[in-house]
């Protein structure tokens, strides 16, 4: 119920609607959505409702809720730790790219490192792998997605300090960095060279020295962006 009554002022709020006004009306929506609920559901009891069909349609509208409330609160996570890791690297004198490499990248993969670790000493292989994959690209296409529709809708409405609202439609620049070019070499290459042992030369099966061989191309990829950097200062 928590959930449901929050997620409205949460998507309100990213969405740029952040007023008093905004603010309220969807506090109220939220709360008879909150209200719906708790008078149609029971405690622990996933609900039924199918609508007419045999899928459990409220049970994947809760989910969906819920995903949506833990995609808010990732979405403000996600700014603090940014501002934390540039303040961070401005006391200690370490660029911000640099951060992003090691320390937000190593953060941002903690979970699905566990879970891929798990699932793979449960012999599931196939899924660990699937998943290596579809997170990244869950990532990227969505992510990146929303991201930049959340930035031209700001850019349009005149929501970015020192910026004019855009006309319509409104674009933003995209550079390919070299740091950005540096690992999508590397990760083209780690991707092909799987594929080619896995498939080719292994007959379906990936050897143990293919895991320690990647962990050692990480590596260099690291060595490779961090001279990088101060080869491009």
């Amino acid at each position: 119920v928590a959930s449901c009554v929050g997620v409205v002022p949460w998507l309100a709020w990213n969405a740029g609607y952040d007023g008093i006004i905004y603010q309220i009306v969807a506090v109220a929506i939220g709360s008879g959505f909150g209200w719906v609920i708790s008078r149609c559901t029971v405690d622990l009891v996933p609900p039924t409702w199918g609508f007419g069909t045999s899928f459990p349609l409220g049970s994947a509208l809760l989910a969906l809720v819920g995903f949506i409330a833990a995609a808010a609160w990732v979405n403000l996570l996600a700014g603090e730790l940014v501002a934390l890791l540039g303040l961070l690297g401005a006391i200690f004198g370490i660029d911000s790219d640099i951060m992003g490499l090691t320390v937000l990248a190593w953060g941002n993969s903690v979970g699905d490192l566990s879970a891929n670790i798990a699932m793979a000493k449960r012999g599931l292989g196939n899924m660990a792998m699937t998943a290596c994959f579809a997170g990244p690209i869950f990532n990227m296409m969505v992510g990146l997605g929303i991201g930049f529709t959340l930035r031209l809708m700001d850019l349009k409405a005149g929501r970015v300090p020192g910026v004019p609202p855009c006309a319509s439609p409104c674009s933003t620049d995209v550079v390919l960095s070299p740091s950005i070019a540096v690992g999508l070499a590397f990760m083209a290459f780690n991707c092909a060279a799987a594929i080619f042992i896995g498939n080719f030369v292994f007959g379906g099966d990936l050897p143990k020295n293919f895991g320690l061989a990647s962990l050692m191309l990480y590596g260099v990829y690291l060595l490779v962006e961090v001279v990088l950097k101060f080869i491009l200062k």
